[in-house]
C-alpha cells in the first residue's frame, strides 16, 4: 500500500518510523533496514512493531531480525 510505515518501539518509546515501499505484490518480500540503530540493554525488554498508515491493511511481514552491531558502528543512513 502507498503511504504505509513500520514503527519499532522499545519499552513504550518509538525508536524508528520508516516508510514501507509499495512493490505492488502482497507476498513478494523485500529486505528493509531501519533508518536508525537502537540500544537494547541486557535484561527483559519489550519490542513492538506497528503497521501505520491510512489503509486497513498496511503491509505483509514475513519476519524481522535484530542484529548485534559493534558499539562503534554509525547509523545506517
Amino acid at each position: 500500500m502507498d503511504g504505509a510505515k513500520i514503527q519499532l518501539w522499545l519499552n513504550s518509546k518509538m525508536q524508528s518510523d520508516d516508510a514501507v515501499p509499495n512493490n505492488g505484490k502482497w507476498d513478494d518480500y523485500q529486505a528493509m533496514v531501519a533508518k536508525s540503530f537502537i540500544e537494547v540493554r541486557k535484561g527483559r525488554q519489550v519490542i513492538k512493531l506497528i503497521a501505520s498508515g491510512t489503509n486497513e491493511w498496511q503491509w505483509n511481514l514475513e519476519h524481522f531480525e535484530l542484529t548485534r552491531v559493534d558499539d562503534t558502528a554509525t547509523s545506517p543512513n
